[in-house]
């Protein structure tokens, strides 16, 4: 006995029964409506579709854009956080331009400074979205720490940029002078500033008549003595002489006492007949 389809009522006859063809073109024209009724009942402008704009198999963009870092996204092209400021170094509102960028806490940028600034309490404006404080550690940025040609990361905590990484704000160690200590003392620095390239002097004549009769603590081994004078030399230094013709009747030393300080003294055992001839003083500060 012939029988019918659940859902849309199609016959099927026995299987014992003969074919009825009649019965089976009916049939075929029901199941094509009904195949019709579900094509039109489904929307044509899916994502993808031709009328979406994009072929049938795959979707080209997100039906609505999602902002990722401050940057809005919907598949169609890729997103950048980089930008360059060439602002002048003093005016303070520094501007970027960044396409797509929107001011989100969480959003990020990366900035190349073309001029170092100059402005006290810098701010920042990516993409006209408003100028807000530009902050490392909480507090403002100091003027010349956003250097020409150096890159800064900045990301938005909802009230101002906060820079990302380290800056060098140490002041403690900076470099010395003759009258404050830094990486060196402050005397160290004065004994630097006096040397001199080489601390050579060469062909230096004593003449004889500038010896004198000794008086100071040697003067029970050497009686007679000549000073020569060392712009910068003290009693720290270290002296090396070269006398011509060499003599064993000649000392050199450097002074050590403070009255005679820029000065070194050479001793004689006897008083000089002739000029003393000093081919070479060598000298270097030992501190």
């Amino acid at each position: 006995m012939a029988t019918q389809t659940t859902n849309y009522k199609f016959n099927k006859p026995a299987m014992g029964e003969p074919a009825d063809i009649s019965v089976i073109a009916n049939d075929m024209d029901l199941i094509d409506a009904a195949l019709k009724k579900v094509d039109d009942a489904v929307p044509d402008n899916y994502a993808g579709s031709s009328s979406a704009g994009g072929a049938a198999t795959s979707a080209v963009k997100l039906q609505t854009a999602r902002t990722i870092d401050g940057v809005d996204f919907n598949g169609s092209a890729a997103i950048t956080h980089y930008g360059t400021c060439s602002t002048a170094a003093a005016t303070a509102t520094k501007v970027v331009a960044c396409t797509g960028f929107k001011l989100v806490t969480g959003a990020r940028i990366i900035v190349k400074f073309t001029v170092t600034n100059t402005a006290a309490n810098p701010t920042l404006n990516v993409n006209s979205s408003g100028a807000k404080a530009i902050q490392y550690r909480g507090a403002a940025i100091s003027a010349g720490q956003l250097a020409a040609n150096r890159v800064r990361e900045f990301v938005y905590d909802g009230t101002a940029y906060q820079l990302i990484g380290d800056l060098d704000t140490n002041t403690t160690y900076s470099n010395a002078t003759q009258s404050a200590a830094g990486l060196m003392s402050a005397a160290d620095k004065v004994k630097l500033d006096s040397l001199k390239v080489d601390h050579v002097i060469k062909n230096v004549t004593i003449t004889a008549a500038s010896f004198k009769a000794n008086t100071d603590d040697y003067s029970s081994y050497y009686p007679y003595y000549a000073d020569y004078a060392i712009s910068g030399i003290t009693a720290t230094c270290d002296v090396d002489v070269t006398y011509s013709p060499a003599t064993d009747a000649m000392e050199c030393m450097a002074d050590k006492g403070a009255s005679l300080a820029g000065s070194i003294r050479l001793y004689a055992l006897d008083m000089p007949t002739a000029d003393v001839t000093i081919e070479k003083i060598v000298w270097k500060e030992l501190g």
